[in-house]
């Protein structure tokens, strides 16, 4: 990220506050909200309903950067690929807690082509092929305790299964892809 003096809601450099099989990656342009604050505002995914929306990631950081072209082609925002270990869990969590009971993540792997094999758009972005995981919101959270969300094992073994067609194991594929 860019060197700046201001403080960045939402992002905390190497904080690590997931516990993951994979690294994961997430797009996001720094921003200003309606009181001032500076935040840096990422890619939500559209769930099966609106408490179902949430945080979308990225399993390849080629797949983030491809997702950030197509936002930035034509606009005026600049968006980024951030390593989710840079993101405040906490702060998020805290900032939509009045809103809805969990916290719901995307974790998302290629995109969705159509009959023709041509890529499919949905809202000014790509399609993507994702598997979600909630986490409860503890309504009690603060900034001085921070949270650190922990993947379940079997939301990775759930993504392996979908790809072992194409890969024997995909997180271990990825993982050896992306260093």
């Amino acid at each position: 990220m860019p060197h700046t003096t201001k403080r960045l809601y939402f992002y905390a450099a190497d904080d690590h506050f997931h516990l993951a099989p994979l690294d994961m990656f997430v797009v996001a342009k720094k921003s200003v909200r309606e009181n001032g604050i500076h935040w840096l505002e990422p890619v939500w995914s559209t769930g099966p309903t609106p408490d179902k929306n949430g945080l979308l990631l990225f399993t390849s950081k080629l797949d983030a950067l491809i997702y950030t072209f197509i936002l930035n082609k034509g606009a005026t925002e600049d968006w980024n690929v951030y390593p989710f270990n840079d993101v405040s869990v906490t702060e998020m969590m805290i900032d939509v807690a009045p809103l809805t009971e969990t916290y719901s993540i995307y974790i998302a792997f290629g995109f969705s082509v159509d009959s023709k094999e041509s890529l499919i758009f949905t809202s000014g972005g790509l399609r993507t092929r994702s598997f979600m995981q909630a986490f409860k919101i503890e309504k009690e959270s603060s900034a001085l305790s921070p949270i650190t969300l922990k993947f379940e094992n079997t939301l990775f073994q759930q993504i392996n299964d979908y790809w072992k067609d194409y890969y024997a194991d995909y997180c271990d594929e990825i993982k050896n892809k992306t260093h």
